[in-house]
């Protein structure tokens, strides 16, 4: 009869036991990520691509980014934005920011424009910044313990405000001194600048939507990426 008791005791102390452990170890993927997951909410951390849909009134837009190594990757072709807004086509780049389950992030403009270096070019040589862009913010959430990194929130969007700048030229000057068989021909390289004011981008402030997943648990480079317009030479 002892030795019976003695079992039956062994048993429900092994049986709290696995129940305690159940308990603790649900508890702690419901109030709180893992150490071992650098503070992500999700169960593999925050690395891969997200890619989110954003929607409002003749708004529709589409943003990515991609973390590697618990932080944002640099490369513009996997961490950018493209909307369509009342009838114009915006885009740039995203900065974006996880922190626990906190998304924040801003919507950069593309409105820059870069030159190669590695040919050389006509003189004069001239290049118009257009101003037409947008920039503008985003936050969110992302779903705690979610298997594919569910994200929603609410961003805006607004057109770039007026810039003044100047124009700078480079052109090659050409001057002919003397008369007859006495001329003597001579070229330097001349600057001049030129002030100017571009007009603001024509988009009002919109707010819109997104939802968004993570698509690939790598940093994968978008098929449809944003870069700046290269000058015909």
């Amino acid at each position: 009869m002892w030795l019976f008791l003695h079992d039956m005791k062994f048993l429900l102390l092994l049986s709290f036991s696995f129940v305690l452990s159940s308990t603790l170890s649900h508890a702690g993927n419901m109030f709180g990520p893992a150490a071992f997951r650098n503070g992500s909410p999700l169960v593999s951390g925050n690395d891969g691509t997200y890619q989110a849909t954003a929607r409002a009134q003749n708004v529709t837009g589409i943003f990515r980014f991609a973390y590697s190594g618990g932080s944002q990757t640099s490369d513009p072709a996997k961490n950018n934005w493209i909307f369509f807004i009342n009838g114009q086509i915006q885009k740039g780049t995203v900065q974006a920011s996880l922190s626990d389950s906190n998304l924040d992030g801003i919507f950069d403009s593309a409105s820059s424009v870069s030159s190669s270096t590695n040919s050389t070019i006509s003189l004069p040589y001239i290049v118009i910044n257009q101003n037409n862009n947008s920039s503008g913010t985003f936050s969110g959430n992302l779903q705690e313990n979610s298997p594919n990194g569910t994200f929603t929130g609410e961003g805006f969007l607004q057109g770039l405000p007026a810039t003044n700048g100047e124009v700078f030229i480079i052109a090659e000057e050409t001057t002919i001194t003397g008369i007859g068989l006495a001329t003597q021909t001579s070229t330097s390289i001349e600057t001049r600048t030129t002030p100017f004011t571009l007009a603001g981008g024509s988009i009002p402030k919109t707010t819109f939507s997104f939802r968004g997943v993570r698509t690939s648990t790598s940093a994968t480079t978008a098929t449809t990426a944003t870069t700046a317009t290269q000058p015909a030479n």
